[in-house]
């Protein structure tokens, strides 16, 4: 990780960040770092031989460190994503001094740090700026959940309210590559139960398969507990935690920690959510964008539209892009462009109306969308 700006927050943070076998502190970025270098001895006289050789006023030297994962920003006005974005375009997630204390400063989580874990959640509600991965703070406040009611295992489920069903975001002692197989239906199981009810459950022993309408039982797990995560009125998902052998682990105690955990969870959710729609729509407008710049142009319209399906193809994971031109005359599609080397088929190639999917998609003017098992797109048209 980069450190950019050193002010006082982030000098009391870097020794806990030092002390995380799972970090390095690739730099730490200051335009006065001869400043910075002075104040070192404040916040312990083993700080400035560990921070010697990484403070640096040259912002090359955190930039372009290709191995860079995350940049701490403590900067007054938050700006690394705007000033370098080209740096977050690579795909290094951009935090604040404060999720930072929260992802990767209070080790394992405890009951110990129950009151500590809640208020720098709730600071993160208050001043959130959503541009870290959500999953790894997901899984932090699953960490956390488990780690301080002493669960075994658990789960953060989102709802897919047009599907009516919910959907595992992160899960500990679940398989991830089980996790996009899991759906609950609303209204069935106990988490499903939990979001249609907007209500917390607390099972000691095994749930009573008619009552929940439990399709798949659980053989391993003997106590639980299940709260739903609401914002504004509106369940956004489910947070589940299980325990396989005493059916006595979740206290009173447990579950009012869970329902806390579970509203400042959906707060941040909510704000994620609202940060993905806003990106989702950014990334249409600038599609709009380069389609339109790749179509402009004198150049013969084959040419052009051929340049759209290599656009296309890149950005739809390097698959095949196809266009086809109806033809109104004679009722179905021709083959107008491809991104494939040397014209695809090698002459004219025509597609009835109604005909396959593409010939399906043309003539009910809707969408079809395939994707494999693990959520990637296959097939669009």
């Amino acid at each position: 990780i980069g450190i950019y700006c050193a002010n006082d927050e982030v000098l009391q943070l870097i020794p806990s960040l030092l002390a995380n076998p799972d970090l390095e502190i690739a730099a730490v970025f200051d335009r006065a770092a001869s400043e910075v270098r002075l104040r070192l001895a404040d916040f312990g006289r083993d700080l400035a031989p560990l921070l010697e050789a990484k403070l640096t006023d040259r912002i090359e030297e955190l930039i372009d460190d290709a191995t860079l994962h995350t940049v701490v920003d403590a900067s007054a006005e938050l700006d690394f994503a705007k000033q370098h974005g080209a740096v977050v375009d690579r795909g290094v997630q951009v935090v604040s001094p404060l999720t930072a204390r929260l992802l990767w400063c209070f080790g394992p989580a405890s009951g110990h740090h129950k009151t500590e874990l809640l208020g720098a959640l709730h600071e993160i509600v208050e001043s959130y700026n959503l541009t870290i991965d959500a999953d790894d703070l997901f899984s932090r406040m699953l960490e956390i959940a488990v780690g301080v009611t002493g669960a075994e295992g658990g789960s953060l489920m989102l709802l897919d309210a047009e599907n009516r069903e919910l959907r595992v975001r992160v899960a500990a002692g679940i398989e991830p590559e089980l996790w996009t197989k899991i759906r609950v239906p609303l209204g069935e199981g106990i988490a499903g139960r939990v979001a249609a009810d907007a209500r917390p459950l607390r099972l000691r022993g095994k749930a009573d398969r008619q009552a929940f309408r439990i399709v798949r039982e659980r053989l391993d797990v003997e106590s639980a507990i299940s709260v739903p995560m609401i914002f504004e009125g509106r369940v956004l998902g489910v947070l589940n935690l299980h325990h396989s052998t005493r059916p006595d682990t979740f206290s009173d105690e447990d579950l009012e920690f869970a329902e806390q955990l579970a509203r400042l969870d959906a707060q941040i959710i909510a704000q994620s959510q609202s940060h993905e729609a806003l990106c989702s729509q950014a990334a249409r407008y600038e599609a709009v964008r380069q389609v339109r710049s790749e179509l402009s142009g004198k150049a013969p319209l084959a040419d052009r539209l051929r340049k759209l399906c290599r656009f296309v193809a890149k950005h739809a994971g390097d698959g095949i892009a196809t266009l086809y031109l109806c033809d109104p005359d004679d009722d179905d599609l021709r083959l107008g462009a491809t991104s494939l080397d040397g014209g695809g088929f090698g002459g004219e190639y025509r597609i009835a109306v109604g005909q396959g999917i593409d010939g399906t998609v043309a003539r009910t003017r809707e969408a079809t969308i395939l994707k494999t098992h693990e959520g990637a797109l296959a097939y669009a048209a």
